[in-house]
């Protein structure tokens, strides 16, 4: 028998308690994405005999063999006795996908309390209720209630994602899937009757698949516990959280969405994050940029950026975010030693600037732009490079996407960006599936940098 996170990250036998066979309901939804997992599905309705299918059982305990997972989609009111039964037949851990507990009054959490109680007296745990539950690329488990046709999976990748919120879980993950990020594993914790945020980062530290952490909170379950186990895992794993409900009215929110009580003001959650060596974010956005560049590139030696691009207007922008300290990071233009600059007057068009910004002007190519990555790159001074890879010139072409993996060794991290419209959409595309982090605009590569040198900081002070 699995232990219950285990079987709840990796199911071999799904009973789907609240199955439907009518095309709309969350119950057939569930089953519809079930299916198509490596796991044994077992619809549970004592009204059908088919779904999608499969056989259907009148109830979990008639199902032959053993089950690891229960997915429960009923009204609130019917959910107790299910949890019971689910329990007493052995299923080590239980998903409430149905809302109506804590979050809306105190007889729901009374409910949930009751619940959790009669699992864990007999070893079982419980993920939700009020969750949309779990997504694995790795084991194709999906309880997201929404198809995918309304909403694309991102595919196979490093970044394991835990979420309060069903809403932020799902646009993480439409983010995700349309930016080409990769993820091991979503869990959205719901109103965490039981199964918590400590849980699941414990699980994601150990997970091989897992190189990076994403975390969105309304709450915290237990706030000292978290930061130790955060800060633990920060030694080896970038971990990035939002503390949302950092305002009166956004704690109330919070209350109302998921039952949350938020605890401490925002200057502790800053503190404490801080010292657990965890990044901090402040939306969705952020979330993803942070997570998508700390899973990609290594931390940064300093905070003296470079930058490389034929667009010479976007390299004075990226000057202005790199070195502003109120519109920008607080970061450093780097100096280009007098031997780099050389370097760059022999492998450039002669009226091309090799100060830094490097401007390889409209004249750019794509062997231009392999020298001057490579030459940038071995300046001693140089700690991070912003590039940005331009399309338009007339002597660019596909040919310089050849030479782009080998910048990823060049133990620097290099965050992509390209000017312009579709084209430039395009060319940030296929930088972030060749493993360059790419982003649209030059504030929030600045950002990025920023990330990178805090978390170089915080890697030095740990060894």
């Amino acid at each position: 028998m699995k232990s219950p996170i285990e079987a709840l990250m990796r199911p071999d036998a799904i009973a789907v308690i609240g199955a439907s066979a009518k095309p709309g309901k969350i119950g057939n939804a569930l089953v519809r994405n079930l299916v198509r997992s490596k796991a044994k599905i077992y619809p549970v309705n004592r009204h059908e005999e088919m779904i999608e299918g499969l056989r259907c059982y009148r109830a979990v305990l008639d199902i032959p063999g053993e089950i690891d997972l229960a997915v429960i989609s009923l009204p609130a009111d019917k959910v107790l006795g299910e949890v019971k039964n689910a329990v007493d037949k052995g299923v080590p851990c239980i998903i409430i996908v149905s809302a109506g507990f804590s979050e809306m009054n105190a007889d729901g959490r009374n409910l949930e309390h009751e619940m959790a109680a009669y699992a864990r007296s007999k070893g079982s745990r419980i993920l939700g209720p009020n969750t949309l539950g779990v997504f694995s690329p790795i084991t194709g488990v999906d309880t997201l209630l929404i198809s995918s046709e309304r909403s694309p999976r991102p595919s196979r990748g490093g970044l394991g994602v835990i979420s309060q919120s069903g809403s932020v879980q799902v646009s993480l993950l439409e983010r995700s899937a349309a930016r080409g990020i990769g993820i091991s594993y979503s869990i959205g914790l719901g109103n965490r009757c039981d199964i918590n945020e400590m849980d699941m980062l414990n699980f994601l530290a150990k997970d091989e698949d897992t190189s990076c952490i994403a975390l969105y909170l309304e709450s915290f379950h237990d706030g000292r516990a978290l930061m130790e186990i955060a800060g633990n895992i920060c030694r080896s794993k970038p971990v990035v959280a939002i503390k949302a409900g950092r305002t009166s009215a956004g704690t109330k929110a919070a209350s109302s969405h998921t039952g949350a009580i938020a605890r401490g003001t925002d200057a502790v959650v800053d503190g404490a994050f801080e010292q657990a060596g965890m990044t901090r974010a402040f939306d969705d956005e952020e979330l993803l940029d942070f997570a998508n560049a700390m899973m990609l590139m290594p931390p940064a030696n300093g905070g003296r950026v470079a930058y490389v691009g034929s667009a010479g207007g976007a390299g004075v922008m990226a000057s202005d975010y790199i070195e502003s300290k109120d519109r920008g990071v607080g970061l450093e233009m780097a100096k280009l030693s007098v031997e780099t600059q050389e370097d760059l007057r022999g492998a450039l068009q002669s009226f091309a600037p090799v100060g830094n910004p490097v401007d390889l002007t409209a004249s750019s190519s794509p062997m231009s732009y392999e020298s001057a990555m490579r030459i940038v790159a071995s300046d001693p001074g140089v700690d991070i490079i912003i590039l940005s890879l331009d399309m338009q010139p007339p002597m660019m072409s596909e040919k310089v996407f050849d030479a782009v993996p080998s910048w990823r060794g060049f133990g620097k991290p290099v965050i992509g960006t390209s000017t312009g419209g579709l084209l430039a959409e395009k060319t940030i595309a296929k930088l972030q599936a060749i493993g360059i982090p790419a982003y649209p605009s030059l504030s929030r590569c600045a950002k990025v940098a920023k990330v990178l040198v805090e978390r170089g900081r915080y890697a030095r002070k740990c060894r």
